[in-house]
């Protein structure tokens, strides 16, 4: 990146850069774990319009957005939780006395 910006590429492009490079990187876990047809993005990076469009072309897929992207994990979260499905001990890792 600090090649870019000294052969004062534009900060679109450098960007672009930066979003391709960590598409490709998801994109290549995403492989080698396996992804079914429907594919959907959460978290913060979801609300990211150009990372979204990156990993879009990176992976040759539309990928679905949720209206609450950031909201999905905890979501999980508190389902597991509420299954019984959080060990213990996770529970009261992080438990201030």
């Amino acid at each position: 990146m600090v090649s870019l910006v000294k052969q004062k590429v534009s900060k679109n492009d450098i960007a672009r850069a930066v979003y391709d490079a960590i598409a490709a990187r998801v994109a290549f876990v995403a492989q080698i774990t396996g992804f079914e047809d429907d594919v959907a993005i959460v978290g913060g990076m979801a609300k990211n319009s150009g990372f979204v469009a990156a990993l879009k072309q990176t992976i040759g897929k539309d990928i679905k957005e949720p209206h609450n992207p950031d909201f999905v994990c905890s979501f999980g979260a508190a389902v597991a939780a509420a299954a019984g499905e959080v060990d213990e001990k996770v529970r009261m890792k992080n438990h201030k006395k």
